[in-house]
């Protein structure tokens, strides 16, 4: 039995510290648009983790191939596991059109090479900006701040598709209780994941140890109790 509530403590230990050991490992990209003025250029910073992050230090910063016109601002980039997404949104005089672009990998995004490019049917108006676009591993959400003359709220949009973002089909539209002093603007809006039902490969090794444990174990006892039984059936028979 010791043997036993080893292996299913080997187990349980291993589920429960991979999220704790991962807390701060986790790879972030960031997207930076220069101003006309200085190049008018989108980089992209990756960073190995947060704390990375948080010490400025960049496992790399490059200068990608988009180049997105004057007339508009980029209001989110974010990924959901299968794509990256970036939403840009031009300035009322230039159509005032959010356009979601899609790419198949950060080399891509890099270099400009977008799987689609879609001019959405949202229709934000005038005196506010969107501040963020993220994926929570169920559904897009989009924020929204009006500025202080219309109100200074932020709304929340949550959308169950990218299709039914490009189609402005939200399933909930939420002005919330924050509010954010003038001064200053929202700059980026992010939803965490919740982990992979999908066991990690060093996770999974030890989900293996420990059963192969308890299987070692339940042979042990299988084998001792067959004895056993032998030992009883020979006294039976007379036999040594």
């Amino acid at each position: 039995m010791r043997i036993v509530r080893r292996s299913l403590v080997s187990v349980v230990f291993a589920i429960a510290l991979l999220p704790a050991g991962n807390a701060l490992a986790v790879p972030v990209e960031l997207v930076y648009q220069s101003d006309p003025q200085f190049g008018n250029t989108t980089f992209l910073l990756s960073y190995d983790s947060l704390a990375d992050f948080a010490n400025a230090s960049s496992a790399s910063s490059v200068p990608t191939l988009n180049n997105f016109a004057t007339g508009g601002y980029l209001a989110g980039f974010t990924y959901d596991g299968s794509q990256y997404h970036l939403v840009y949104q031009s300035e009322p005089q230039f159509g005032n059109t959010t356009f979601l672009l899609s790419y198949d990998s950060l080399a891509d995004f890099t270099n400009a090479s977008s799987a689609s490019s879609v001019p959405t049917l949202n229709n934000f108006a005038t005196g506010g900006y969107l501040a963020g676009f993220t994926y929570d591993g169920s559904q897009y959400h989009l924020v929204y701040q009006s500025d202080p003359q219309f109100g200074n709220t932020t709304f929340l949009l949550s959308y169950d598709s990218l299709a039914d973002f490009t189609n402005a089909s939200s399933a909930s539209s939420v002005p919330t209780l924050n509010n954010f002093a003038t001064g200053g603007y929202l700059a980026g809006f992010n939803a965490t994941i919740p982990e992979s039902t999908v066991p990690e490969p060093h996770t999974l090794a030890m989900l293996l140890l420990g059963l192969s444990g308890i299987f070692i174990v339940r042979r042990q006892v299988s084998v001792v109790k067959n004895a056993g039984f032998a030992h009883i059936i020979r006294r039976s028979e007379g036999t040594p």
